[in-house]
């Protein structure tokens, strides 16, 4: 992504010519490494937001509860971006109509 951009950058102030698909290409890699960055932080519980609110807790039995409840939004949260993206994927966007 720090080449493309680099390269756009250099290519726009100096040779007065910038990329077309640069912009575009710099801004699906960088979503996509937010993507992977908050997978590999939630795999390895290092996400501030889910070990925040549940280290307050005092009881490991409720910590354990409210670990997997979270675990079960985040997967219906997941399922529902991936419903809605196969359907806008495939071309079926009739259905937001």
């Amino acid at each position: 992504m720090f080449a493309i951009v680099g390269t756009n950058v250099f290519s726009r102030f100096v040779l007065n010519n910038s990329l077309g698909w640069a912009d575009e290409l710099s801004r699906f890699i960088f979503i996509w490494i937010s993507f992977l960055g908050a997978v590999m932080a939630y795999g390895s519980d290092d996400h501030v937001g889910l070990n925040f609110v549940i280290a307050k807790i005092p009881s490991a039995k409720a910590q354990n509860i409210i670990s997997i409840i979270s675990d079960l939004l985040i997967m219906a949260v997941l399922a529902i971006i991936t419903y809605y993206g196969y359907i806008v994927a495939t071309g079926n966007v009739k259905y937001f109509v």
